[in-house]
């Protein structure tokens, strides 16, 4: 499913997921799916914090997308399911302000074996709530966010992801990504891999090992929490629990 590569933000979508309800125990399998031009390849989303997706499966696709500079446009695009899988894909942005992968509230996350290149921000994005959501989510039904055996390359940040409110954020396993030519110098993030427990939300366990970096632009990894930053809504008790499995390599383009 192609078009020619948008240049202005019409918002299209090569493939739509996801009405007024209900969507509990729908299943979507996208297997040697491609598509290119879009805003957005695939969206595909349940429709609230308790009327999930059983899950979402890519498979084997290539998708890449295209709008005008600072819009939206997004290969992945998931929201309020039980389980997302993917794996053997290629995504490829347009440089502007996209993701890869960008998924809210999806109880479990597997994305392993995948080219993402050329995003303008953070390739994968994995979020609990929104940034501005008017209200905190609720339901502490995580299993864990596994990424695993991806290239990522040629885009502003590889990996974000953030816990909100009252919730403990899934166990993450970030492991034998190549991850190069990551341009962020934005302070605020300030890293290829950032993870981040906002407000009163904890870490359970942030798992490291087998990635290399090369040309990147500010850090490797950060791990953070509001106690760190502005601790107006943090609990006084909240504290970071995560294990470094093993040594992170981190090469600069000189090689050290």
């Amino acid at each position: 499913m192609n078009t020619t590569p948008l240049t202005i933000n019409y918002g299209m979508i090569g493939v739509f997921g996801g009405v007024a309800g209900p969507m509990l125990g729908d299943r979507f399998s996208f297997v040697r799916f491609r598509s290119s031009g879009f805003n957005f390849g695939i969206d595909a989303n349940g429709t609230s914090e308790t009327d999930l997706l059983a899950s979402i499966v890519v498979d084997n696709c290539i998708i890449s997308v295209g709008t005008e500079a600072n819009a939206v446009s997004q290969p992945i695009n998931a929201a309020n399911a039980t389980f997302l899988t993917v794996e053997n894909s290629t995504l490829t942005g347009d440089g502007n302000n996209d993701h890869a992968i960008y998924t809210l509230a999806i109880r479990g996350v597997l994305i392993r074996n995948n080219l993402m290149q050329n995003h303008g921000n953070s390739a994968i994005k994995l979020l609990q709530g929104g940034f501005s959501s008017p209200t905190c989510p609720t339901i502490q039904n995580y299993t864990s966010w596994t990424i695993d055996n991806n290239t990522i390359s040629d885009s502003k940040m590889a990996i974000a992801v953030y816990s909100f409110c009252a919730l403990v954020m899934p166990s993450i396993v970030i492991s034998n990504n190549q991850i190069s030519n990551i341009s962020d110098t934005y302070l605020g993030d300030y890293a290829a891999v950032y993870v981040q427990s906002n407000c009163q939300s904890n870490m359970e366990k942030v798992v490291s090992s087998g990635n290399t970096f090369s040309n990147l632009g500010l850090g490797g990894i950060i791990l953070a929490s509001q106690i760190e930053g502005d601790a107006t809504c943090a609990a006084a008790n909240a504290q970071e629990r995560f294990r470094i499995s093993a040594a992170v390599e981190i090469r600069s383009s000189a090689g050290r």
